[in-house]
């Protein structure tokens, strides 16, 4: 139900937590690119858009090194709690009104969901085979290869 509301909302990028507060284990994000056939990154630092480019700009830190990535869109990004506390976000004014999106309105059928624990939610078969990768590198190719446009 989240990708198919990302893609109603044709939205270019999705933040969410690494995990949830209570409990969590981080599924959501994963499955949420899955269905939404997207990029992931996760541990993001920083973001900001380039409009010249039409993509996000996302800084992370992988091997000690920190590092700044481009991705074109859809693409998840799972940011981490602050390690210095909550930051106070100052709110301006002005509140946008709430969009409300029922199932139906998503081209989705609540009998065809499926909320199974271990189905991460999915609303059917995945898009694609399992496969016994050799190496590492094998590994680490299929991560890095492109994702199919949308």
């Amino acid at each position: 139900a989240l990708a198919a509301a990302a893609r109603h909302l044709q939205a270019d990028v999705v933040f969410a937590g690494l995990a949830g507060d209570t409990n969590g284990f981080g599924l959501v994000p994963p499955a949420l690119a899955h269905h939404w056939n997207a990029h992931i990154l996760s541990g993001v630092e920083d973001a900001s858009w380039d409009t010249s480019s039409g993509e996000v700009i996302v800084v992370t830190r992988a091997g000690g090194l920190r590092l700044r990535l481009a991705y074109r869109p859809p693409v998840v990004l799972t940011v981490a709690p602050p390690k210095i506390g909550e930051t106070e976000i100052e709110m301006t004014a002005e509140v946008a009104p709430i969009e409300t999106l029922d199932l139906a309105r998503l081209g989705l059928n609540p009998g065809q969901l499926d909320f199974g624990y271990d189905q991460l939610s999915c609303t059917g078969p995945a898009t694609g085979k399992s496969e016994t990768l050799g190496s590492i590198e094998d590994l680490v190719a299929c991560w890095l290869a492109p994702v199919k446009p949308r």
